[in-house]
C-alpha cells in the first residue's frame, strides 16, 4: 500500500474514533490534557506558546491558551492564507475572529517572528514513534519546516495515538511530544 493510501486509511479510522466522542468526554480529558502540558517543563520553561483552537473534537486547548495568557507569555495563534500558515499574537481570545475552514483566528497583527518556543499542535492521529497525521493539507509541517527550535507538543486523546507504523513523506515533521490524558510520548532529545 502506497504512503499516501495507508495514512488515508488511517486518517479515516481515526477521525471516526474521535467523532464518536461526545461533548463530555472532549471537555474531561481536554482538561487533563491541558493540565499535563501546563505542568510540563516545556510550558515552563517557555517565553512563547504557540496553539491552535479546536475543531471536530480535537483537544480544547483554551486552558493552555488562558493559562499562558495570566501567567505572561506571549500566545500566538495560526491563520491559513493559501497554502501559508502564520502566527499570531493574541492578547485574549476576543481577539480572534471567524477565519479559513471556519476556525477563529487571530487578526494579523503581531506575528511571530522569535526561533523559540513551544508550539501545541493538533492532529488527526499519532504513533509512538511521534509520527503525526495531520487533515492532509501540510500547513503544519511546511510551518515547521525551518523552524527546527520550536518544541513541538502534540495534544491528543490516547485513542488517537495508534500502534500503526507508517512511512513518513519527506515532508513530515515528527513531534517532540504527545500529551495524552493518560501518557507523555516522547522526550529523548
Amino acid at each position: 500500500m502506497e504512503i499516501k493510501e495507508k495514512k488515508n486509511t488511517i486518517r479515516k479510522q481515526l477521525k471516526s474514533k474521535r467523532s464518536s466522542m461526545d461533548l463530555a468526554e472532549v471537555n474531561e480529558l481536554s482538561h487533563i490534557i491541558c493540565n499535563n502540558i501546563i505542568n510540563s517543563q516545556e510550558y515552563a520553561e517557555a517565553t512563547n506558546i504557540l496553539c491552535y483552537m479546536a475543531i471536530k473534537n480535537e483537544v480544547i486547548v483554551n486552558e493552555v491558551i488562558e493559562k499562558a495568557l495570566f501567567d505572561g507569555k506571549k500566545v500566538y495563534l495560526p491563520k491559513v492564507s493559501g497554502k501559508d500558515m502564520t502566527f499570531y499574537e493574541i492578547h485574549s481570545l476576543s481577539d480572534c475572529m471567524i477565519g479559513a475552514y471556519n476556525i477563529l483566528e487571530p487578526r494579523p497583527v503581531n506575528p511571530f517572528t522569535d526561533e523559540s518556543g513551544v508550539v501545541v499542535v493538533p492532529g488527526v492521529g499519532f504513533n509512538k514513534k511521534l509520527q503525526r497525521i495531520g487533515y492532509g493539507a501540510g500547513y503544519y509541517d511546511r510551518y515547521f519546516a525551518n523552524r527546527t527550535n520550536l518544541i513541538k507538543i502534540a495534544a491528543a486523546y490516547e485513542l488517537q495515538i495508534t500502534d500503526e507504523e507508517f512511512e513518513e513523506d519527506i515532508f513530515d515533521i515528527p513531534m517532540d511530544y504527545i500529551y495524552t490524558e493518560n501518557n507523555i510520548y516522547g522526550g529523548t532529545k
